[in-house]
């Protein structure tokens, strides 16, 4: 259940709020979940759909990844 979570939350030491997790879990029980039919790689591709071709790189190796100032050390993959 850990890993789930953390992916849920997107922070990897379950420091969010039980006011916050229980209004998520209530949209679980409540909501069917649901999958893309094409995989969840579809995700990735509709949102770099709309982006220059330049602006995301595949097959790239990056010397690390920085937070940007996001929340609850949320990580962005900006290659430095």
């Amino acid at each position: 259940m850990r890993p789930f979570l953390a992916g849920v939350f997107l922070e990897d030491q379950l420091t969010t709020s039980s006011r916050f997790f229980h209004l998520v879990w209530r949209c679980f029980a409540h909501a069917a979940p649901v999958l893309p039919a094409r995989g969840m790689g579809a995700l990735a591709r509709q949102l770099a759909a709309d982006l220059p071709d330049s602006a995301v790189r595949r097959r790239t190796s990056a010397a690390g990844i920085t937070d940007l100032g996001m929340p609850h050390g949320a990580k962005a993959g900006v290659a430095q």
